[in-house]
């Protein structure tokens, strides 16, 4: 049977001769929007600004700051077509998302870069690429695989192709009405539809995957200077510092091999207490659709429910959009991140059978940590806190490094069919050290001693419209812990998302990651509203809200407050390449006084960001960006800051994905560090660096990749920041004595 795939909303501009129209199409109905004052006038915004981005609206020498004066004008205008505009879409494209959740996530942290990688995703698109996935015959768990895919989606094209029969080609997926067009697109090439006998079937062949990645920085730290003499074993790095990373994975139909190797700037190789590289990881992973469905030896993940009790692993803890509130990919995984802390390390395996499936894991390895106290007969030593950040660069990092063994285990059950997933996950935690009550009035309630053991309870319920999640979990201490949520799709078109969580002041889990604004699900009360909505072609609207309290103190806030978030996004994007948007965000909150008042106090503060974005793609060679973001940060008694950033994207395919150039320049100007901005930068091997913009200076950055070969590509990527208001950069023994840094980093990577 022949099916027609039909548009019911489509926005075009008529041919030249027809002048400045604008054409609606409802059906068989043609409206002229031109006619319309307001449209009329917002269309014209439109045109003026698509002629500026082709540099074909004025030649006229204009001044430096002319030229800014009259690109602000032009953001101007954009926002204001953006706002006036009652037409509007839910963003769906799954990089931007990954973004604004991953700025949100840090938006609290201390570093000067954040350096996030995205190796498990891209091999999940290797893996895809290697074998792509039947539409017509992948499951529910095929589907969920794919990233940028949520459960309602799939379970509405597994309903289309048992109602009307197997799909014809990938492109019928448009008939599936909470696809857009962009995430067809993006499917296509990890997926097929087309009936394949086993005698045409080709032979699976299992894909070898290695690559390097090697990059120095410039100058030198003052911590690696004072160990740069002859006697060091280390010389070498202290002259040139090094970081490196070595990955190697193995992809077959039903086992996967990973090993991983990295050092940081200025750790040493091969002494020093390390045997080889700072961090090495390795595992074997094994899935099937059988009864054994999944074995973990080495280095893994396990992941279950919304998070509360099990999600180890990168994630982020926060979303902007109303489905990424939700967490649905769960279970055992081989890990691939050079994240030095988040792993379990020993043996995991998932049987199944029927409907039931039972998980239990075990891991044993050593963390980094403070030792604070060691008795004289060493039969007792206590630990401060823990510590993440996985550098052991200096003699004080190595002191921490593996200081304290952590032993893990834990049994989850679960039970599902077409439409409910319910489940029961059991853990538990031991340290080789106590962990003694802090001296801190807020941290009175924090985790104590040597172990913890957590167990909870999680389901979802999914309809053709509406989906119910949660789980429950509860503490050694008998403290709670709960999310509860809902996400309606009452059309194609719009998505709604509500969720209450329930923290207590005393709960604690080691690898709990579960949706919040702090670090560790703790002392937290909240609810959270999201929405995406799509009532018109190529327009694209998306807010939330959450609002929070904190029942008991917190870092840098010595009474029970509370903060909201609230977020804003439009975008336009044209049939030419164009692409327009406007995001704005605004967070309430309370914290300690930072003057010099003797006698802290509790005060307010906000913090507000705007954003203006113009991307720009005139053909499939080369794509323009433009930035402006704002900041405003006010704290009751203090003065205004304030910050600004206007960044400038330009990336050059000129042979496609056989050679790429891009590069950025960024020019900031802010008057704190509370007025900082992010922006993530794609770099060298698979990962993305997320550099802070604080105080006067300008960045740029070059990056290229070239194939070498059709197994083989190399990268490159080269980063500067000028400071125009300091002399020193970084603090201690990672402090600069300038005011540039600079960074290059190479990358190399084999598919055999």
């Amino acid at each position: 049977m022949h099916r027609m795939l039909l548009c019911s909303n489509i926005i075009k501009p008529l041919p030249p001769e027809a002048g400045h129209a604008l054409l609606y199409m409802k059906g068989e109905q043609c409206v002229d929007l031109s006619k319309n004052g307001i449209m009329s006038y917002l269309f014209e915004i439109t045109f003026l600004l698509e002629q500026f981005l082709k540099g074909t609206w004025t030649k006229a020498p204009l001044g430096v700051w002319d030229k800014l004066k009259r690109l602000s004008g032009v953001f101007l205008l954009l926002f204001l077509l953006l706002i006036c505009s009652s037409y509007a879409q839910a963003q769906s494209l799954e990089d931007e998302n990954d973004e604004l959740s991953t700025e949100q996530s840090i938006s609290e942290g201390e570093s000067d870069e954040t350096v996030i990688d995205n190796i498990e995703r891209t091999e999940i698109y290797e893996s895809l690429i290697n074998q792509p996935l039947d539409i017509n015959t992948a499951t529910a768990d095929d589907f969920a695989k794919i990233p940028f895919l949520n459960s309602m989606q799939i379970d509405e094209i597994i309903q289309y192709r048992e109602k009307n029969g197997s799909f014809v080609s990938v492109n019928e997926l448009n008939a599936i009405t909470s696809l857009s067009e962009e995430e067809v697109r993006n499917l296509i090439p990890y997926c097929t539809a087309n009936p394949i006998t086993k005698e045409e079937q080709k032979p699976f062949r299992a894909k070898h995957v290695f690559e390097s990645v090697v990059g120095t920085m410039f100058p030198k730290m003052e911590g690696f200077k004072a160990i740069d003499d002859s006697s060091s074993s280390n010389k070498f790095l202290c002259l040139v510092p090094l970081k490196s990373r070595v990955r190697y994975s193995f992809m077959g139909i039903n086992s996967e091999i990973r090993f991983l190797a990295e050092n940081d700037y200025g750790e040493p190789y091969f002494n020093s207490g390390n045997k080889a590289f700072d961090y090495l990881s390795a595992g074997y992973f094994y899935h099937s659709k059988n009864w054994l469905k999944a074995l973990t030896i080495g280095d893994y993940t396990a992941r279950f429910g919304q998070g509360l009790a099990m999600w180890n692993g990168y994630a982020s803890s926060f979303s902007t959009t109303s489905e990424g509130a939700f967490k649905d990919r769960s279970g055992l995984a081989g890990y691939s991140s050079f994240n030095e802390s988040q792993y379990l390390r020993g043996v995991g395996t998932t049987f199944k059978v029927k409907n039931i499936g039972i998980t239990a894991f075990g891991s044993y390895k050593a963390i980094d940590a403070s030792i604070i106290l060691t008795d004289s007969l060493n039969t007792e030593k206590s630990f401060g806190s823990f510590i993440n950040t996985g550098i052991h660069a200096l003699p004080a990092d190595m002191e921490k490094k593996h200081a304290l063994h952590e032993s893990t285990g834990g049994v989850n059950i679960l039970w599902q069919n077409e439409y409910i997933v319910l489940g029961a996950l059991g853990t538990a935690t031991k340290y080789d050290a106590v962990k003694p009550a802090s001296d801190d009035f807020y941290k009175r309630f924090a985790f104590t001693g040597n172990s913890i053991s957590n167990a909870s309870t999680y389901y979802r319920v999914n309809t053709r419209r509406i989906r119910f999640y949660g789980e429950t979990a509860m503490a050694k201490n008998y403290s709670l812990a709960l999310l509860h949520g809902i996400a309606v799709n009452p059309a194609s078109e719009i998505c709604f998302s509500l969720m209450y969580r329930y923290y207590d002041k005393s709960y604690y889990a080691p690898y709990a990651n579960a949706f919040g604004q702090q670090s560790l699900n703790v002392n937290e009360h909240g609810w959270y509203a999201g929405i995406d909505i799509q009532p018109f072609t190529k327009y694209f609207v998306s807010l939330f809200a959450d609002i929070t309290s904190y029942p008991w103190l917190k870092y840098r806030t010595s009474e029970p407050s509370y903060s909201s978030t609230y977020y804003f996004q439009v975008k336009r994007i044209f049939d030419n390449g164009l692409n327009l948007s406007a995001r704005y965000t605004a967070k309430y909150g309370m914290q300690d006084s930072s003057g010099t008042i003797p006698v802290k106090h509790i005060i307010d503060y906000t913090t507000q960001r705007a954003r203006l974005e113009a991307k720009y793609s005139p053909n499939e060679w080369i794509s323009i960006t433009n930035r402006a973001e704002w900041v405003w940060y006010n704290e009751d008694g203090q003065s205004k800051q304030s910050g600004f950033a206007m960044l400038q994207d330009i990336c050059w395919k000129p042979m496609q994905e056989r050679f790429y150039l891009q590069g950025r320049l960024a020019w900031f100007n802010t008057d704190s560090y509370d007025a900082r901005i992010y922006a993530i930068e794609r770099g060298a091997g698979s990962y993305m660096s997320i550099p802070v913009y604080y105080g006067k200076g300008l960045r740029y950055v070059v990056s290229g990749k070239l194939k070498l070969s059709k197994r083989m590509n190399a990268q490159i990527h080269y980063s500067s920041t000028h400071y125009f208001d300091r002399t020193t950069l970084g603090q201690g023994g990672y402090a600069i004595d300038g005011s540039d840094k600079n960074e290059i980093v190479v990358a190399c990577k084999l598919r055999l």
